[in-house]
């Protein structure tokens, strides 16, 4: 069952390749920091973070993001009335506590960035070990699904199979904000075959960039895709 609504700010291909370069993360799934690639050199701005589900679109934080892009970020706890039904992928992965509720952040859509003064956004900012114009994928590639907010302790557990994609599910959700990460664990012949889903505090693993993608490019045929809910791979 999808039950945590994605947004996608826009769809988009880098007309030119973009650099992996030193930016990690640091602290907690609730705060931490990182720097920007493809950043606009000598450009301020800032970052604003939305969750959409259960209410699309809803901003929780903001992030002055500085001329070399670095940023720091910190997540405020969201509201009993303000969280819908975690859910789970379906009885091939059941959760511990049916009536675990949730709200999510987006690490494929849910960020979104504006450089300089400007009123409306620039660009989006996805979460990734890879650059965004990568034309193929290699087991142990990964990226941020999502900051996921669980309002108790829950697990989701179990290995389900659909459109020729396995994924497993080992998360072990946190009352609080969690990051969950989404790992590329088999390729055949170009295409992703098996993922595995994971959940942790913290902090966010050195190897995933946050990359800026400007509103007026587009993504390679392997960028993450919107995702319609939480349980829905982003392959």
């Amino acid at each position: 069952m999808n039950k945590i609504a994605f947004r996608v700010l826009g769809a988009c291909i880098l007309a030119a390749a973009l650099t992996a370069c030193p930016g990690g993360g640091g602290g907690s799934a609730s705060q931490g920091s990182g720097k920007l690639q493809n950043w606009p050199s000598s450009s301020t701005g800032k970052l604003e973070f939305y969750t959409t589900f259960p209410t699309p679109q809803v901003l929780r934080a903001t992030a002055n993001v500085d001329a070399s892009g670095n940023f720091s970020y910190s997540l405020p706890n969201i509201p009993a009335t303000e969280l819908g039904d975690l859910g789970s992928p379906g009885s091939c992965a059941p959760s511990s506590n049916p009536s675990a509720k949730a709200a999510n952040i987006s690490g494929t859509g849910g960020i979104v960035a504006y450089v300089g003064a400007a009123s409306s956004p620039t660009g989006i900012v996805f979460v990734l070990s890879f650059s965004p114009s990568a034309s193929t994928l290699s087991a142990g590639d990964h990226l941020l699904v999502g900051f996921v907010f669980v309002n108790s302790d829950v697990t989701v557990v179990g290995t389900c199979t659909s459109g020729g994609l396995t994924t497993v599910y080992d998360l072990k959700f946190k009352a609080g904000w969690n990051l969950f990460i989404q790992t590329v664990e088999e390729v055949s012949g170009g295409t992703v075959t098996k993922t595995r889903m994971t959940a942790s505090t913290g902090p966010l693993p050195a190897s995933l960039k946050w990359w800026y993608v400007p509103a007026t490019a587009s993504l390679s045929s392997v960028r993450p895709k919107p995702a319609s809910g939480l349980w829905e791979s982003a392959w």
